[in-house]
């Protein structure tokens, strides 16, 4: 039986991550499958990131890659 971990990650710091990349928070959903309505609670930290929905997003290329 696996487990979920948390990433106890802050909004501002994921807030700062979407800005570097260089993709709108539609551009990053589309691109992840993560709803722009789970960004937005990841941001405003009314949930946390699973450990690999936040590697999906650390591993997207930005804007200059695609």
């Amino acid at each position: 039986m696996s487990r979920s971990v948390e990433v106890p990650i802050t909004g501002r710091v994921l807030d700062w991550a979407i800005a570097e990349s260089g993709l709108s928070i539609d551009e990053l959903a589309a691109s992840t499958g993560v709803s722009v309505e789970t960004l937005e609670d990841w941001k405003t930290e009314r949930t946390r990131p699973r450990l690999t929905e936040l590697r999906k997003l650390a591993t997207k290329p930005d804007s200059t890659d695609l």
